[in-house]
């Protein structure tokens, strides 16, 4: 019974270990955005329009090839690091006197983020639908971005 109990250190001393575990901080994680949208072409022209944005998002999200040298001598091939992004929260003016848009404060800022997944899914209403030249009536739009850099009370002090 003592064993449960602590055993015989715990019985002469009147104190038991602390079974709390402590973690050691090393960093924070960089933060990850999720955004996604369905979209819904109604003619051929926003078809293109809605395939020229996938095809936008598709093409910044991958590194660029960089060659280091003459491609005989096999030199191993460097990549560009992907396009950065800078994303806003943005809202009309509550101004009545102005127009346009203004960041929304409430939202608290994002900053420069890479494009890590990008996901397009032609049957977002589980079957595929197309008008008469088999182009998609219905598109989901989703797409991950992970923050550059590390937030810090520092930053969060400035509105990220």
């Amino acid at each position: 019974a003592s064993r449960r109990m602590g055993g015989p250190a715990t019985a002469l001393t009147g104190t038991v270990l602390n079974p709390r575990l402590e973690k050691l901080f090393k960093q924070k994680e960089f933060r990850n955005f999720n955004f996604s949208w369905e979209l819904y072409p109604r003619n051929k022209k926003e078809v293109e329009q809605v395939r020229e944005i996938i095809e936008a998002f598709r093409y910044h999200a991958h590194p660029a090839m960089f060659d280091a040298g003459d491609k005989e001598q096999k030199v191993q091939i460097q990549l560009r690091v992907p396009a950065e992004f800078e994303i806003r929260f943005l809202s009309t003016n509550p101004d009545p006197n102005a127009s346009g848009f203004v960041e929304n404060e409430y939202i608290p800022r994002i900053g420069r983020c890479a494009l890590t997944t990008i996901s397009v899914d032609y049957t977002p209403n589980a079957i595929y639908s197309s008008f008469m030249d088999n182009s998609p009536t219905a598109i989901t739009l989703s797409l991950q971005f992970s923050e550059m850099g590390l937030m810090t009370r520092e930053v969060v002090d400035k509105g990220f």
